[in-house]
């Protein structure tokens, strides 16, 4: 697919890929703000999804989207229907594919030689980072108009924790003339004016949930369920041995270990080993079962604007 504009919903937006390297490519989708007076000046929000391999464009449907799911008023039927509480009402949003091998971010060639010995990325930081850039070279090349926006990265989970941190380092390296690329620019930018330092223009980001030591995060839980009286000082004891075997599982680096016992653990920090007893997306609310602590409700989409 080509950098394309389409509209839908009445939603103008782009999609497309732009290379990292001479084999692999990200993919993205930016919808534009919903603000006529204000759209060529509004910000542009870069949106990360949480853990490697999760997809950032599918959460395109979720509480800041664009769209939700919803119902077809005229027939009754389940329908994608505009959400009033979209963060494009006031800012450009983009919904980034990344690492190379998550969503439609294809792991190109994977089936050959070449690709199977890059299949190393798929787990490399550095490889993520570099990816980053790279994509947000052809970006800026391409997209002249959001040259010199100010822009705003946010992300969760792993993704906010371990990547974010080091995208906002390359970023700034980048325009301050510091990021040596030469391979990369020969190949893909020889066109290109790059005048990174004009063109950049962070202005902040922000971590929803970001997992930066995950023992020592997982461990707080207990803390914090106590202190706002979400569990008895019974179960809180009770938590601390699964507590203690994630962290050592963790702390092993037996992916498997960690998670099976984590999961242990993460169904005794809301209480009760079997099903949560409140909702851990509004811990004021109880809880009936799993699935019913998931909703998306109007309060939430509201407060998350």
């Amino acid at each position: 697919m080509q950098n394309e504009t389409r509209s839908l919903h009445n939603d103008t937006f782009y999609s497309g890929y732009f290379p990292v390297d001479k084999t692999q490519e990200l993919f993205y989708i930016l919808f534009e703000s919903r603000n006529n007076e204000t759209r060529d000046t509004d910000p542009l929000i870069i949106w990360l999804r949480g853990e490697p391999g999760c997809s950032t464009t599918a959460s395109m449907f979720d509480g800041m989207s664009p769209l939700i799911f919803g119902v077809n008023e005229t027939n009754g039927q389940p329908a994608l229907v505009n959400n009033p509480n979209s963060w494009n009402n006031f800012t450009n949003v983009m919904y980034l594919d990344q690492p190379v091998g998550t969503g439609y971010s294809f792991m190109r060639y994977a089936d050959t030689m070449e690709g199977i010995a890059n299949s190393t990325r798929l787990y490399s930081i550095d490889y993520a980072v570099s990816d980053f850039i790279h994509f947000m070279k052809g970006f800026l090349d391409f997209h002249t108009q959001f040259r010199g926006r100010e822009m705003y990265i946010v992300g969760q989970d792993f993704t906010g924790g371990k990547y974010v941190p080091d995208f906002v380092q390359a970023l700034q390296s980048l325009k301050k003339g510091e990021y040596e690329d030469k391979e990369f620019d020969e190949a893909f930018m020889a066109n290109s004016t790059k005048e990174w330092a004009e063109w950049i223009n962070l202005k902040g980001v922000a971590l929803n949930g970001p997992m930066m030591n995950e023992a020592l995060q997982r461990n707080e839980t207990v803390n914090y369920a106590e202190k706002m009286k979400l569990v008895t000082s019974v179960q809180s004891w009770v938590m601390k041995w699964p507590g203690q075997w994630c962290s050592e599982a963790i702390d092993s680096n037996s992916p498997w270990a960690a998670l099976a016992l984590c999961s242990i653990y993460d169904s005794y920090s809301t209480g009760n080993p079997f099903y949560p007893l409140f909702n851990i997306r509004n811990i004021a609310e109880e809880c009936t079962g799993w699935f019913d602590c998931q909703t998306n409700d109007p309060l939430t989409q509201m407060a998350m604007n």
